[in-house]
């Protein structure tokens, strides 16, 4: 069974490459082909899925004809969920959220009821490692940092924070704790937040 993936991998690799595309060095997964004058189309394999983009609504009816003719593949349409992340398409852009999956981070630690505050961290926030501190369990702290880790995608807002926590993780104490759950409380809060892509006549403009 894992032969035909590959075998399927190693394909479709070999056509990107013979037309056009260039592998991204460091994701080994994603495709990206520039064409003159300033267009683009960006491509992503993901298992047996295929996920693209481009800056020209006719280089992209083109590819993805192609693919159904050379690969027997399934035209699925706009994307509306990937990994966690919702998709809404806007006449105005593009919105990308993760509500449902922040949501059950929430109700995985037991603080979907818990009190918001308005910053995923304190002003001024100062982390020590006290050996003197009141130690927790050291497999609670680790889940609990390691679930809005994924949450980065969409909430660049959050980072600051969780890269900061994650420092203290092999020897947390009570404070890391409390400031691990205050930037959950700040998710709950914050549960429709995200990403918008605006579209203009020159491209995209991010936006949070």
């Amino acid at each position: 069974m894992k032969q035909a993936p590959r075998a399927w991998y190693k394909k479709i690799n070999s056509w990107f490459v013979h037309n056009g595309f260039e592998r991204c060095p460091y994701k080994h997964t994603l495709y990206v082909k520039s064409i003159d004058p300033g267009d683009i189309l960006i491509m992503c394999l993901y298992a047996d899925d295929l996920i693209f983009i481009g800056n020209n609504s006719k280089l992209i009816v083109e590819f993805r004809e192609v693919m159904i003719s050379c690969f027997e593949m399934t035209n699925l349409g706009l994307m509306s969920y990937f990994l966690d992340i919702e998709v809404n398409w806007r006449d105005d852009g593009i919105f990308i959220s993760q509500r449902k999956y922040a949501h059950d981070i929430l109700k995985k630690f037991k603080m979907e009821n818990s009190k918001f505050v308005s910053t995923p961290v304190e002003e001024k926030l100062k982390l020590i490692r006290d050996v003197e501190g009141k130690r927790v369990d050291a497999t609670l702290y680790k889940s609990l940092i390691g679930s809005p880790r994924y949450l980065v995608a969409t909430r660049p807002n959050i980072i600051f924070g969780v890269n900061l926590l994650s420092i203290f993780m092999e020897e947390p104490l009570i404070s890391h704790l409390q400031e691990a759950k205050r930037v959950l409380r700040y998710i709950k809060g914050t549960l429709t937040d995200g990403i918008f892509y605006a579209k203009n006549n020159h491209g995209w403009i991010y936006r949070q």
